[in-house]
């Protein structure tokens, strides 16, 4: 079951769950398991919840950390929803029906919620947003902003970015010493640790330049690698 800041956004405003049930036309058990994750959220009571705290959906679902203010409540038009849908389904390049299995869902529904028959359940559109990285505000047409598509875009540029230093570090460090070795016909070391009268290894500067830039490309690596894996297993 998704987490969700429900509670913490009611402990917020200083309510009662008594006084959200009461709002929702709910009962406060009902609410209770809602904001406690044992049962999940009605797509439409999502939207209810996020227009009362003017809120995102994805911020109350912790699929951001990113918190917008939205004043104007939702106006759903489920043919543009469908629409969306239909767009992220050709983004992942699948089926219906290989959708459907992977959402655990019949493909008829699918295509009824792409047709915009009728609004997508909560746990299918959780599930479908994690693994397109769309927000589930953007999908449901109460954001322009696609949220996590931003996410994702901003991790990857960092990600690049931070390479591309990690790079330069380690070219530093390979030029330091071949200039070294070229000039002066050995590599000087630049630092000479004493401690408590004791005389501590001796690190040349270049050297620790490449030691630590190759073992943080090492874990970059690493890190893309289990990406790679989290896609393979939605696939």
């Amino acid at each position: 079951m998704n987490e969700n800041r429900l509670e913490f956004l009611k402990d917020e405003m200083d309510l009662k769950s008594k006084e959200i049930a009461k709002l929702l036309n709910v009962s406060e058990s009902t609410y209770s398991e809602w904001e406690h994750n044992k049962i999940p959220i009605p797509t439409k009571r999502m939207i209810e919840l996020a227009d009362f705290y003017k809120v995102n959906i994805d911020y109350i679902l912790k699929l951001t950390i990113r918190r917008l203010e939205i004043t104007k409540a939702a106006n759903l038009n489920l043919k543009e929803i469908g629409q969306r849908l239909l767009m992220i389904r050709k983004e992942l390049n699948y089926s219906l029906r290989e959708l459907g299995n992977i959402l655990n869902c019949s493909f008829s529904a699918l295509a009824s919620y792409e047709r915009g028959e009728k609004l997508i359940i909560s746990e299918i559109l959780i599930n479908l947003s994690k693994i397109s990285n769309h927000s589930i505000d953007w999908i449901l047409g109460r954001t322009k902003k696609d949220l996590l598509a931003e996410d994702k875009k901003w991790n990857l540029k960092k990600l690049e970015k931070l390479e591309k230093y990690i790079y330069s570090i380690l070219v530093a460090g390979i030029l330091g010493n071949l200039i070294d070795r070229i000039f002066r016909r050995h590599v000087i070391d630049y630092l000479d640790f004493r401690l408590f009268g004791y005389d501590m290894a001796i690190f040349n500067f270049a050297d620790i330049c490449i030691v630590v830039s190759c073992s943080l490309l090492l874990l970059l690596e690493v890190i893309k690698w289990k990406k790679s894996q989290l896609v393979k297993q939605t696939k």
